[in-house]
């Protein structure tokens, strides 16, 4: 729950001037990845590349939720959620190389 805890609010406030309800799924999963690239600065937010992996990771999220539905707050915290899951077994592949050269001492 790392980016939910964190971006939570940003992400959130990057979503909620616009009709985000009538956004396709790509579109909202864009925005929220633009979000999270802005976030913390003072840049503004624009939409993700429409092949960012974490896009895909958001619309195979959002596949099959009735997410239309959903606060505002719970959609983004599910969202969130779902990258960090995502994000984890890239996070090991960085730990695994110090793990093999650490010698013990």
């Amino acid at each position: 729950m790392e980016l939910a805890c964190r971006h939570l609010p940003e992400v959130c406030a990057a979503v909620a001037p616009y009709r985000w309800r009538r956004f396709t799924p790509q579109t909202l999963a864009r925005r929220i990845v633009g979000a999270l690239d802005a976030a913390g600065g003072d840049a503004v937010v624009t939409l993700a590349e429409r092949d960012d992996p974490r896009v895909e990771t958001l619309i195979g999220t959002l596949d099959g939720l009735p997410w239309r539905g959903y606060a505002l707050t719970t959609l983004c915290r599910l969202l969130l959620e779902a990258l960090d899951d995502w994000g984890v077994p890239e996070r090991w592949l960085d730990l695994e190389p110090a793990w093999l050269l650490d010698d013990g001492g």
